[in-house]
């Protein structure tokens, strides 16, 4: 079998997998159905269009970034997958169920193949999600498909060769979700561990990144404490804001934080790491460690979450 057809056959398998788990269940609720709101997403025409909106957004970033008439790679394999799937290199759909439409684009940057989301949370106010999670993927295929719950599936290949594309220890397949204020992995049914502490260690990195460590309790109660390249540098306490909390902590129940790997790394070099280590079910410990920030999808948005809470909450110096 050569290796576009094993590559293919593989592709197709984790597809089929993906939606037969995506299928709606009787137990589950089915997906509300939100009066839909005219926005400029969908006036789009041209990739043109799609370039101006994310100029737009951030001028700085997007300066030399240009959405694809055709989803291309430099790979032959990966491009001769992208032609067999007829994939597009952007789709409009409402991911995040909220009435307005949000649209997935493939575009270059640096002769890289990159994916995202440009997200309409109301009146064409606009933000970005990044698909492409690592940025040494040689390629990532989108096959977005609507059912009840699952608003997108995002199959993700990756590979850490340039020639060798057919090694299954190397291809990956994330089916993703928006849900948590971001695209997550999808799990039709969500972990039920009781999160007694959860603790988060941001380490600095050669381009002065912030490190820090925050330590939620079950309770709300917090810690934070500022270690370098932050503008105030101590310990401070803080309750955390009810909502909030609760988000964080059903966020990893959501992603199964238990069955997750206990190392991850991309391959680069002076890059920022974590470490999360969850206190659960009475005595358990759970230990993440996440050079580049990148794990996963879900602990991305983990990430996200503690990034900010050092920014939103009335921290109290001890």
């Amino acid at each position: 079998m050569t290796n576009f057809r094993k590559t293919h056959l593989f592709f197709c398998t984790v597809l089929i997998l993906s939606l037969a788990a995506c299928k709606p269940q009787d137990n589950h609720p089915k997906r509300k159905i939100i009066k839909h709101h005219h926005n400029k997403v969908d006036e789009i025409r041209s990739t043109r269009e799609i370039d101006s909106i994310l100029f737009g957004i951030d001028s700085s970033r997007f300066y030399d970034f240009h959405v694809a008439v055709k989803a291309q790679f430099n790979d032959p394999i990966c491009q001769r997958l992208c032609d067999s799937f007829r994939l597009k290199s952007w789709i409009r759909e409402d991911f995040d169920n909220n009435g307005y439409t949000d649209l997935f684009c493939m575009g270059d940057l640096k002769s890289y193949s990159r994916s995202l989301c440009i997200m309409d949370s109301g009146d064409n106010r606009f933000y970005l999600i990044w698909i492409t999670k690592d940025f040494n993927s040689k390629c990532l295929f989108p096959v977005v498909h609507y059912i009840d719950e699952c608003p997108g599936l995002i199959v993700n290949y990756k590979t850490n060769s340039e020639r060798d594309f057919t090694r299954h220890k190397e291809d990956k397949a994330d089916t993703l979700i928006f849900k948590f204020g971001d695209f997550i992995e999808y799990h039709k049914v969500p972990a039920e561990h009781i999160i007694e502490r959860v603790e988060f260690a941001a380490s600095g990195c050669w381009i002065s990144c912030p490190e820090y460590k925050i330590i939620v309790n079950s309770n709300g109660m917090a810690l934070y404490v500022a270690l370098r390249n932050i503008k105030e540098i101590g310990s401070f306490e803080a309750a955390i804001d009810e909502k909030k909390c609760d988000e964080l902590f059903s966020l990893l129940n959501y992603i199964d934080f238990a069955s997750l790997d206990e190392h991850y790394q991309i391959d680069a070099s002076d890059m920022q790491s974590s470490t999360l280590i969850i206190n659960y079910d009475g005595g358990k410990i759970k230990r993440i460690y996440d050079y580049g920030l990148r794990g996963t999808y879900g602990l991305r948005r983990v990430n996200n979450i503690f990034y900010k809470l050092k920014e939103d909450q009335a921290w109290k110096r001890r």
